[in-house]
């Protein structure tokens, strides 16, 4: 057993369930910019074919639909198949998942799913409970280093060997590992509205690509479709598991805003509604969910009646506007997690699995974690080691670049522009003209270390939407949460088409 250590940036599910199929006999070394990501916030649940009357091909079914026939189906049957024993898993080691009076699971429904398979924890706060439990079962052969931000990674002979990060204070720390392991999840910080929490501004998109990582599937960038926004602020994300027991989406004169779009009404798949919403705000609608009909609503949705009572909302009206939610590309992996990098793995929304294709399916996003956790750890344990000589600490020579980085709020004013729910070509192309030196410039920047925190969000802030928009601009037709107002419709030249970027092939204009 090697005494170098497997290195995880970030500290969601993905991370902490990797951690937990990992032999206590390796080192590990978990390493985030904070201790509150994404997966606290998760309040959807977890989708399995638990049912009597489900089944995993339906589950299987309902998930290529959902992505519009761009996924894996060998990933999404892996998926649904191995999804139920990974829940049971964490069943058996003691995870609560909510039940009724008999003891039998509370399985829910969300859009786009034909049967009600998606279990819960305390009601709307699934991605706590997890993180909870798993957080209880961290080893002692976990060091945790928190408040440092990822720089890079080390690449000796193609091979990723350690990474370097930056702390509080502005010191650089170098870590040597066995592995690295990208666990950072995705980017909705780029957007003025998201779900996301505070600081996910796309750093493994960024570093990976910066380290000659392959992403793919970038302009598929989902919207959900309710989130409660009040005196122009996010206050909270309204589950999709809300409209599951009965709320509808209405406008201020309280008429239905989903009959007739389609079949599923309001549980029609999130790029449907989000994009139907959207149009109907840019004609000046205002847009409410109305949970009036919802049964034992602060029962079922504490968080969300929590933050209803804190806002002083209506429950009949509560305000509500898309907004950036889930990145379904990312850096392209096997199904074991391997990037294209050796030594190099990734796991949860950073990674590009081929599940999802090119729109989620509700409540996926906490399965792919479990399951690819799992898979991601056998791989770090069985995985040949690459070999190497002793290396000799790091100079740092920082480097420096003198395209000035836009600030926060100018980068996000032009994303939501340009990169939004619906684009084309004119202000795709427009977005890239403006983007591209600054991106280009840090892409190739040789040593980062110099940059400041904040210079080094901004900077992955600036390649990842660059990455977007290119493959936004690429792909000339829509399909699932990719809206082209100029190809309008699906086209079957571009059926499991996948645009790949890279150092190497990159979809630059």
């Amino acid at each position: 057993m090697s005494k170098r250590p497997i290195v995880i940036i970030g500290t969601g599910i993905s991370a902490l369930a990797i951690i937990n199929f990992i032999s206590k006999e390796q080192p590990l070394i978990i390493i985030s910019k904070s201790d509150r990501g994404n997966s606290w916030l998760a309040q959807g649940g977890v989708a399995g074919a638990f049912g009597k009357r489900d089944s995993v091909s339906s589950h299987v079914k309902d998930t290529m639909n959902a992505g519009c026939h761009h996924g894996d189906i060998q990933a999404i049957t892996m998926l649904a198949e191995e999804g139920v024993s990974s829940i049971q898993s964490l069943i058996d080691e003691g995870m609560i998942f909510d039940c009724d009076n008999q003891g039998e699971l509370l399985l829910g429904r969300e859009g786009a799913h034909s049967s009600r398979r998606i279990l819960h924890a305390g009601g709307d706060q699934t991605g706590k409970k997890i993180m909870s439990f798993l957080t209880k079962r961290v080893s002692s052969n976990v060091t945790r280093r928190s408040d440092e931000t990822l720089i890079d990674v080390r690449i000796e002979n193609g091979a990723c060997t350690g990474v370097f990060t930056k702390d509080r204070d502005g010191r650089v720390k170098t870590y040597e590992a066995e592995a690295v392991v990208f666990a950072t999840g995705g980017c909705g910080g780029l957007f003025p509205y998201t779900s996301n929490s505070e600081g996910i501004t796309g750093d493994g998109f960024a570093v990976a690509y910066r380290a000659g990582a392959a992403l793919s599937d970038m302009e598929f960038l989902q919207f959900h479709p309710t989130m409660c926004v009040h005196e122009d602020q996010s206050v909270g994300l309204l589950s999709e598991a809300v409209r599951g027991e009965g709320a509808t989406v209405i406008n201020q004169d309280g008429d239905s805003v989903m009959d007739g779009v389609h079949p599923l009404g309001d549980l029609a798949p999130r790029d449907i509604v989000a994009r139907t919403i959207y149009e109907r705000m840019m004609q000046g609608e205002e847009l409410y969910l109305d949970a009036r009909n919802v049964q034992q609503f602060a029962e079922r949705f504490p968080s969300i009646e929590d933050m209803r009572r804190r806002e002083s909302l209506s429950l009949g009206m509560l305000p509500i506007r898309p907004a950036a939610h889930f990145m379904m590309g990312g850096v392209k992996t096997d199904l074991y997690g391997r990037t294209t990098v050796p030594g190099l793995y990734a796991v949860g929304e950073v990674a590009r699995t081929g599940v999802h294709g090119a729109n989620r399916l509700a409540s996926n996003s906490l399965l792919e974690a479990l399951v690819f956790a799992r898979r991601t750890a056998h791989a770090l344990m069985n995985d040949p080691k690459t070999s190497r000589v002793a290396i000799t600490p790091k100079t740092v020579h920082p480097t420096f670049c003198s395209e000035k980085l836009p600030t926060r709020s100018e980068l996000r004013e032009m994303v939501e522009k340009h990169i939004g729910i619906i684009r084309d070509r004119k202000s795709l192309r427009s977005f890239v003209d403006w983007l591209k030196p600054v991106a280009e410039a840090y892409i190739h920047l040789e040593d980062r270390s110099g940059l400041s925190l904040d210079q080094l969000e901004r900077s992955n802030m600036a390649i990842v939407s660059y990455l977007i928009a290119c493959s936004a601009y690429e792909r000339k037709e829509s399909r699932g949460a990719h809206y082209r107002s100029d190809f309008p419709k699906s086209s079957r030249s571009w059926e499991q088409v996948e645009i790949t970027q890279s150092m190497k092939q990159a979809a630059m204009l």
